[in-house]
């Protein structure tokens, strides 16, 4: 039987669907074998996040300085509500078609508000800070395909070019100016295929919390898989009944990309291309992974 880990490696090698993975925490290798090649990046972040217990600052340029530990809590959301205000989107994220922004913010407050269950414990990388943009079997035409295929190699090109080699090298504090201009042409490249996706009947997005934290539970539990249609409602995702697998959704759905986001102090949200290491777009400072 193939290990989790082999699943994740041929998701990094291919572009397919990456694999979710259990409640531990997980080191920097096996995040580089979650590290999808079609990683593409984010949006540059305009306010301070606050002050947390994990790292110090990192020193950064202007209004490039930030924390790598960012985590908005279900409690921060609560708080937000009181001052009469919502999550919301800014120019940053202005790439992001609209559909999939309201697709996001509906899954956002669906999973901050859950209580029975309780679906997050923050939207932080360590939690619930990814989702995978789908379209059902079938209807991934070839066209489509090229696309995707032409944009995979646009983007490896511009982001390996900025690291100094390739897309999955590390982002440090010397190549990070490049790289978030980088990440900018990835976002533009990939706006006409989202626009283009959102339109097909059934897209969905389906989204995972819990990723290296929260309760003991099976990785295909409807807890922490959440499926939502494009113009739809979340709702919890278990199609097998079983919790078999995170994966569970290709029995279903073709994968197109994947998007990272997460949610500065205002309740800002700021979302990209890629994966983890990818949100050194977002937070403006090389991520300790």
């Amino acid at each position: 039987m193939r290990s989790r880990a082999f699943e994740r490696k041929a998701a990094a090698r291919h572009g397919g669907p990456s694999v979710a993975s259990g409640p531990a925490r997980q080191g920097p290798a096996h995040l580089l074998l979650r590290l999808q090649r079609t990683a593409g990046n984010q949006a540059v972040v305009r306010a301070l996040a606050r002050p947390r217990k994990r790292s110090a600052a990192a020193v950064m340029p202007g209004p490039l300085l930030q924390r790598d530990d960012w985590d908005f809590t279900p409690a921060d959301y609560t708080a937000l509500v009181k001052q009469k205000k919502n999550l919301r989107f800014e120019a940053d994220s202005a790439w992001f078609p609209k559909p999939l922004q309201e697709n996001l913010c509906k899954t956002l407050i669906f999973a901050l508000t859950s209580t029975n269950p309780a679906r997050t414990g923050g939207i932080n990388r360590d939690d619930f800070y990814h989702g995978h943009l789908l379209v059902p079997r079938g209807k991934k035409t070839e066209e489509l395909s090229k696309k995707i295929t032409e944009f995979e190699a646009k983007a490896d090109k511009l982001q390996g070019k900025a690291l100094g080699g390739k897309s999955f090298d590390p982002v440090t504090t010397e190549n990070i100016g490049a790289y978030t201009k980088a990440m900018q042409e990835t976002e533009k490249l990939a706006t006409p295929i989202l626009e283009e996706v959102v339109k097909v009947e059934g897209a969905a997005v389906i989204y995972h919390t819990y990723e290296y934290s929260g309760p003991k539970m099976n990785p295909g539990s409807p807890i922490r898989n959440i499926l939502t249609p494009i113009g739809g409602t979340p709702a919890g995702y278990d199609p097998s009944g079983t919790e078999k697998s995170a994966s569970q959704y290709s029995d279903e759905y073709d994968y197109i990309l994947q998007f990272a986001f997460l949610v500065d102090e205002n309740g800002v949200v700021h979302v990209t291309v890629g994966t983890t290491p990818n949100l050194s777009r977002v937070t403006g400072t090389p991520l300790k992974l």
